[in-house]
């Protein structure tokens, strides 16, 4: 996975020096599709091996099984959705929770629990300092007149954040130098890029990547890897349909504000289920 992680750091780092010398901001509404066109490329395969995940794990050996799992998987996910429609900020701060856990396996089984979750927790927060006006207009998308309150109570982070965020960096330092060109692009990317098109990044080049990798065994043989595609391209058309129809009712937000609430809220229909299943299957959390 080394060579992966290469190319996620040449990409970052050609992006950062792009946005330093003519910044996003001229690729306009391109930038929201592209962000979208990587969810769908890199979300819905990674997403896609709870198929065989379950199946492993001996939740459906059959059709019937096989329907049952998928109805409970998919209520779930359901369910998920409407929770982040209704009470918005507490599932946002929820799933920035759940996310934290989540992303802390994206860094090396070497170094210790608390070091990776404090990697993960200055990954995904830093934006927030780096590019307040940017989170604070996502927030605005998301969470309308609730976006204020969450800003604050993130906001209260902040203070924290840069003993963290040294911290970490001085802890991965000390355990294995070697190791530190990974946290710190992502660190970069996360203060010089745009915030959404870090975590697309991030998640489309490096996190979602390395969860197939960590699988792959579940997917050697020609017809895995075809079930595996149809069933990702399944989930893509279903994930479209839904989009569609919830059109009408966020109708006054732009197409990139409505793609950027899609994305947070598919991302958090889609990260519960799929972190349920890891840990009922009684999976450590380094295959997550």
């Amino acid at each position: 996975m080394s060579s992966w992680r290469n190319i996620f750091i040449v990409v970052s780092l050609s992006l950062i020096i792009i946005e330093m010398i003519m910044g996003f901001d001229v690729l306009g509404i391109g930038v929201m599709v592209g962000i979208a066109i990587a969810f769908i490329l890199t979300g819905f395969p990674h997403g896609a091996m709870d198929l065989w995940i379950s199946h492993r794990a001996g939740y459906w050996r059959s059709w019937p099984s096989f329907v049952v799992f998928h109805l409970i998987y998919v209520a779930c996910a359901a369910l998920c959705f409407m929770v982040f429609s209704v009470w918005e900020s507490l599932a946002l701060l929820a799933f920035l929770a759940f996310s934290i856990v989540h992303f802390a396996d994206d860094w090396d089984d070497s170094l210790p629990q608390a070091v990776r979750l404090l990697l993960s927790f200055s990954a995904i927060t830093l934006p927030f300092i780096a590019h307040p006006i940017e989170v604070a207009n996502i927030f605005g998308v998301m969470l309308g007149e609730g976006s204020s309150a969450t800003q604050a109570e993130l906001g209260s982070l902040n203070q924290y954040l840069p003993m963290v965020l040294v911290g970490s960096l001085g802890a991965v330092a000390v355990i294995d130098w070697r190791q530190l060109p990974l946290p710190a692009t992502v660190f970069a990317g996360a203060f010089f890029l745009p915030p959404l098109i870090y975590f697309g990044l991030y998640f489309a080049l490096w996190h979602s990547p390395l969860h197939l990798h960590r699988h792959a065994d579940l997917i050697t043989s020609k017809s895995k890897r075809t079930v595996l595609v149809a069933y990702a391209l399944v989930a893509a058309v279903m994930a479209g349909t839904v989009t569609t129809l919830a059109m009408p009712a966020i109708s006054s937000l732009s197409i990139a504000d409505h793609i950027i609430r899609m994305i947070f809220w598919g991302l958090a229909a889609l990260t519960v289920p799929h972190m349920i299943l890891l840990a009922r299957t009684g999976a450590p959390i380094k295959h997550i």
